[in-house]
């Protein structure tokens, strides 16, 4: 899909402040600006602007489409607009005791009539089917807990980098950008609870790649060239979080792991079957 979409940079109807993440409909476009959702048809008429009303929806709005209306995540579960205008809120947690609050920390992506929504947990949720929780990898658990360990207060880390799908009906989790350890992701089937782990074997260049998601045999890879600034008068090679250079594909090698055997595998169960190492090579 190329379009051109909006009216300009702005507060007002088909204006964005910036632009989030986006999410196709059968008829067009959903785009987040942070607080509110617009709605474009294909020949760019806009359809609506939509900002989610509920008190669980506060902090930056990411959105996808699920039966073709907008859906915004928050813990444990996702609100989604309803004809009349309304959010209806389908599976909402209460926050477990430490864990963070609002909807930035969480992720939203739906394919196949499923939502699936990751915040300290991995949640699908289908349309008749009611929700499941599925097993996240215990290798990008453990990522986790490290990238948190490692923030001191007040900063507050999200548990994880990103969600989004392989096109395949796989989910894939990335783990937080400027986390310690070289495990930079996982691909899971959540039908089945078989999974990859994704790591990168140079940890000079770790935190100068934003591996955004997987398309094919490869990983999707912002990246930012180290640069040398003066920090405490001291010279110091730095990478800037905010921007990248460029994106790159960057081919994955296997790299060990066991079989996986899908039968009688109950599917909230995660089962390890491969690691792949990212290759410098795009």
């Amino acid at each position: 899909m190329v379009g051109r979409y909006g009216r300009g940079r702005g507060e007002g109807p088909g204006e964005l402040r910036q632009v989030v993440n986006v999410a196709t409909t059968s008829d067009g476009v959903l785009v987040s600006d942070g607080t509110r959702v617009n709605h474009w048809r294909m020949d760019g008429t806009l359809v609506g602007s939509y900002r989610p009303s509920a008190p669980e929806a506060r902090g930056t709005v990411l959105v996808c489409s699920l039966a073709d209306q907008p859906v915004v995540p928050v813990h444990g579960g996702f609100l989604r607009r309803v004809s009349d205008g309304s959010w209806e809120a389908v599976g909402p947690r209460r926050p477990e005791p430490g864990a963070f609050s609002g909807a930035s920390d969480s992720y939203i992506i739906c394919f196949d009539d499923v939502a699936y929504v990751l915040h300290e947990r991995l949640w699908a949720y289908g349309l008749n089917d009611g929700a499941m929780q599925i097993e996240i990898p215990p290798e990008l658990e453990e990522a986790s807990r490290r990238w948190r360990e490692s923030i001191k207060w007040p900063a507050i880390p999200f548990p994880y980098g990103g969600l989004s799908h392989d096109g395949k009906g796989r989910l894939f989790i990335a783990t937080p950008r400027m986390g310690p350890g070289n495990v930079v992701g996982g691909i899971i089937d959540p039908t089945s609870g078989c999974y990859k782990v994704i790591t990168d074997p140079d940890p000079r260049t770790r935190r100068s790649r934003w591996v955004m998601g997987v398309y094919r045999d490869s990983v999707m890879v912002a990246e930012s060239e180290p640069i040398e600034r003066v920090v405490d008068g001291v010279r110091t090679v730095v990478v800037d979080a905010g921007n990248a250079q460029m994106i790159a594909l960057r081919p994955l090698s296997p790299d060990g792991g066991e079989p996986c055997t899908t039968k009688a595998i109950p599917k909230r169960h995660a089962v390890r079957h491969g690691v792949s190492r990212m290759l410098s090579s795009h």
